[in-house]
């Protein structure tokens, strides 16, 4: 693993692919941090026995835990003598915590006096934190952008048979990823369309719902980072119409491939996008399958639009990444002094 050169140390358990999206993410775009996933929840097994000697020996400044795992705990008592400092890096909104009821960890996280830089990936939540606790930082998610190449883009290819939409999310986030009203709004469309999945006709009620529907889809199950981003290649309109969200890095890997996707207002990665944008793809209503239904209709009947879309938005949030990722360095340079 070589040294460490000061840099930030952060962890995060497998199980937050989000989380730990953002954390590989921060050590390309800013170099200051390295991160390392964590693929056993044995709290008594050889990696996590391995990682605590690596630490005891290596001695970095600062470890940061991506999201809360039971798993951190024994980091924090077997390291509790060493002068090593801890820190979480929190990834839920305020509306997300509440949905996915992590009210109990947050307050935990909160009061533990062994944490003590709190970092969180909402600007709100650690705004309003901020005057009430120490330690409290904003830290924001980062992109890489990947070097494509303009000659083979996805509107150089043959015309397909099917418009391909997405409509991926992890197992976890169903309950506020909108699911059932971005589903009711596909099986209205009369166009030819295929919807592409990441597991979800794996949960027997939604496979029930969308053979109900008669929705065309492929399910391609849990991918490889490898397959995910070919298969992102193939498509022609994202949907993540969310009820709270903190970033959305499903967005994003759409928007840095010129890919338009249809959101909520909840969706921060499409906060500073223009109005044209924002009129075009942002639903104001994500509880009316009818409104989602209407955006998607505009948009695949106009292939040249999509691309204007997709290609603005390409260009607007490279503008952003640049910001973020020096509000990052900022950030990490602050907490590491």
């Amino acid at each position: 693993m070589g040294s460490y050169d000061n840099k930030l140390i952060t962890f995060c358990a497998r199980g937050f692919p989000g989380t730990n999206r953002s954390l590989m993410n921060l050590e390309k775009t800013t170099g200051l941090s390295k991160h390392f996933i964590l693929t056993s929840s044995n709290q008594d097994g050889p990696e996590i026995k391995f990682f605590i000697n690596h630490l005891k020996t290596k001695k970095p400044k600062l470890v940061v835990f991506g999201g809360w795992n039971a798993v951190y705990e024994v980091f924090l008592h077997e390291l509790k003598d060493e002068k090593i400092q801890f820190g979480i890096y929190w990834t839920s909104s305020p509306g997300q915590v509440d949905i996915s009821e992590e009210i109990d960890i947050l307050s935990l996280l909160i009061k533990n006096s062994q944490i003590q830089h709190k970092l969180f990936a909402n600007r709100g939540l650690a705004l309003s934190l901020s005057g009430h606790i120490s330690n409290v930082d904003y830290l924001p998610d980062t992109l890489i952008l990947p070097q494509l190449n303009p000659e083979k883009g996805k509107y150089g290819r043959k015309r397909k048979e099917n418009i391909i939409i997405s409509l991926f999310c992890s197992p976890f986030e169903y309950k506020r990823k909108n699911i059932l009203n971005c589903l009711l709004a596909v099986s209205m469309l009369k166009d030819n369309y295929i919807l592409y999945l990441n597991s979800l006709s794996k949960n027997t009620y939604y496979k029930n719902i969308l053979e109900s529907l008669n929705i065309l889809y492929k399910d391609f199950g849990w991918m490889t980072d490898k397959k995910y981003k070919k298969i992102i290649e193939e498509i022609d309109l994202g949907l993540q119409v969310s009820f709270a969200e903190t970033f959305n890095h499903v967005v994003a890997e759409h928007i840095i491939r010129g890919i338009p996707v249809i959101t909520s207002r909840m969706v921060p990665v499409m906060q500073n996008m223009s109005k044209e944008i924002k009129d075009k793809l942002i639903v104001d209503d994500p509880d009316s399958h009818l409104e989602i239904k209407e955006k998607i209709e505009l948009l695949i009947h106009n292939e040249h639009l999509r691309r204007k879309l997709g290609t603005t938005m390409l260009n607007q949030i490279k503008k952003e990444n640049d910001k973020r990722i020096r509000s990052a360095i900022e950030v990490i340079n602050k907490i590491m002094r």
